[in-house]
């Protein structure tokens, strides 16, 4: 019997590289060895794959945030995250954010998903919310976190367009020096 979680990182591969609805069962099942009936043992229908995406995506962000919590203070937090992005750039450059990739693609087809899919981008903001807040910025706290939020989209975007690891790393150096400047 293949681990349920084999499973799901297959279709976290799938849907972040071919979209959620180019995947299929049999491309999952191929990437993790096994075979359809595997999958469908342990998942009714792929809604089923992609709640269990989203939830597994879910759950590694708030352990991210748990273990870059344990930096000193709230500019460190949010350059530590960044720095993590910086780190990634070439997988986000090429392939872009799995989280916001499969909010976009869900929000626009799958309504019984989307508001499920909106906790991938709305963990995330609530994070950053809450660093701006323990930064004394409690009355622009959520105003922040949209603009840092929204800028890191666009630049992510920006740098796919262009093919262009170093500039997203360039923004994001950037957005480290406004951070520290609050």
């Amino acid at each position: 019997m293949t681990d349920k979680q084999d499973i799901i990182q297959a279709a976290k591969t799938q849907f972040h590289h071919r979209g959620y609805q180019q995947s299929e069962l049999d491309d999952i099942a191929a990437d993790c060895g096994v075979e359809v009936v595997d999958i469908q043992a342990q998942f009714a229908e792929k809604n089923d794959l992609c709640r269990a995406v989203i939830a597994d995506y879910i759950k590694e962000m708030k352990s991210n945030f748990r273990e870059i919590n344990e930096f000193g203070n709230a500019r460190q937090r949010l350059s530590a995250y960044l720095d993590q992005l910086a780190e990634q750039a070439d997988d986000l450059v090429k392939w872009g954010c799995p989280l916001t990739g499969l909010y976009v693609e869900l929000s626009k087809c799958y309504d019984n998903l989307s508001d499920e899919a909106a906790e991938l981008v709305n963990v995330r903001l609530e994070w950053i919310t809450e660093q701006f807040v323990f930064m004394s910025k409690v009355d622009l706290a959520d105003d922040l976190a949209h603009r840092l939020t929204g800028a890191l989209h666009g630049v992510i975007l920006i740098a796919q367009a262009n093919k262009d690891p170093q500039v997203l790393k360039n923004q994001l150096t950037q957005l480290k020096l406004w951070i520290r400047s609050m």
